[in-house]
């Protein structure tokens, strides 16, 4: 039996579906993924997309996020489950029936771990950004590229990149509303990538391309005294991630930055060049705040479509906006 993914929402919502027989299920949304809590673990699926276009491809990228996860947070366990199709219902957990879904389990984490709801609250502290930097440090550290991966990072890789963006955006909205964005953006950013080839093969050889997240966002972060944990690496486009370490930076503080934290993108990164010894990275930043406001721009046009939700179109604007100030910052030498 075929379910469409509206369908299957509605089933695993059904604690009866879990082999675990959860008390309770509770449903949660991010931009690419649905979240099903029940008692102590999480069970996430991926949103319908294109890069999906099988269950077999479905599963092997369940798999592949699975194993970065377990890079990203090795004390955090996760596995890949199977969704049986069983009597025309669901089954998570079981192993008899047709596969129809595959299924992320996670350890639940407090809610109230999460940046995102921290943030919201406004209870952040000093002590949680420096946990948090010192964490994707590490990270950084223990993952470099290598190889083929590590030549996502230079100079003509990136620009491609840039390029890519920059041609996305035009297909969302008018060209009257986006040429006088692309053209403040395009020009600082290929005369930097131009003129710094040398910064980029530097980086290259010391290191600094690394296996990174791609989307270290508030929403995919969870910070305690305890413990950093991260969730939904893109696993996908892993073109987004195998980058320099300045992109990972990036994500978190351009959120920050459009939330009006200013002061926390500070504490962040002066936490993380003290412990990354990065001497080069305040250079390449405002290269890669420009990129990332742009992909999140992008990112947010995408959900607009297939929402029909005009508010994003807004939201998109605002990251937009933020792209042409982050580039003003580029460094003009």
């Amino acid at each position: 039996m075929i379910f469409s993914q509206s369908e299957l929402v509605e089933l695993l919502k059904n604690p009866s579906s879990y082999a675990s027989n959860p008390k309770s299920i509770k449903l949660l949304e991010t931009d690419s993924s649905y979240l099903f809590e029940g008692d102590e673990w999480l069970y996430k699926i991926k949103k319908e997309g294109n890069e999906f276009p099988t269950l077999a491809v479905k599963e092997a990228y369940c798999h592949e996020e699975c194993r970065l996860s377990q890079i990203f947070n090795p004390k955090w366990t996760s596995t890949v489950l199977t969704i049986f199709e069983q009597n025309g219902g669901v089954q998570i957990g079981s192993k008899e029936g047709e596969p129809v879904e595959y299924a992320l389990k996670m350890e639940k984490l407090p809610d109230n771990w999460l940046l995102s709801v921290i943030l919201e609250n406004g209870t952040v502290s000093k002590k949680d950004m420096i946990n948090i930097a010192a964490r994707i440090s590490d990270i950084h550290s223990s993952n470099p590229a290598k190889d083929k991966a590590a030549e996502s990072g230079k100079a003509e890789s990136f620009r491609a990149l840039c390029d890519d963006m920059l041609f996305q955006m035009k297909r969302y909205f008018d060209a009257s509303l986006t040429q006088p964005i692309l053209d403040m953006i395009r020009h600082p950013l290929e005369k930097f990538i131009d003129q710094n080839k040398r910064l980029f093969s530097k980086r290259h050889q010391k290191g600094r391309i690394v296996n990174g997240h791609g989307a270290f966002l508030p929403e995919h972060i969870f910070v305690s005294d305890k413990a950093v944990n991260f969730i939904s690496p893109q696993e996908v486009h892993r073109k987004l991630a195998n980058l320099d370490v300045a992109n990972d930076v990036s994500s978190l503080t351009v959120e920050l930055t459009r939330m009006g934290k200013k002061e926390l993108v500070e504490i962040f990164l002066n936490q993380y060049l003290e412990v990354s010894n990065d001497l080069d990275l305040r250079k390449m930043l405002p290269l890669y705040q420009t990129y990332c406001a742009l992909k999140q721009g992008v990112r947010t046009c995408e959900l607009k479509v297939a929402r029909n939700d005009e508010k994003l179109g807004t939201l998109a604007m605002e990251y937009f906006n933020l792209a042409v100030n982050f580039s003003r910052e580029i460094p003009r030498v």
